[in-house]
């Protein structure tokens, strides 16, 4: 998800206006999510479905945007 803050600015500030102005964007990927059901409103994810710690490799692909189109 793309975001004009970092997550520590984000996490610092308690409203909106109080983040700092930024000329950068910054993209976080998340590898794997947990499925729904955490026990913060019902049970837990069914065990063949919970995330188990292991390697994960991301690759990301960047490439200029064609101005033609």
């Amino acid at each position: 998800m793309p975001s004009r803050h970092t997550a520590q600015e984000l996490s610092a500030a308690a409203h909106p206006h109080e983040l700092p102005p930024s000329q950068r964007t910054w993209l976080y990927l998340d590898a794997a999510q947990n499925g729904v059901g955490s026990r913060a409103c019902g049970p837990d994810v069914w065990p063949e479905y919970a995330l188990r710690p292991e390697a994960r490799t991301l690759l990301l692909k960047v490439s200029a945007a064609d101005p033609a189109r």
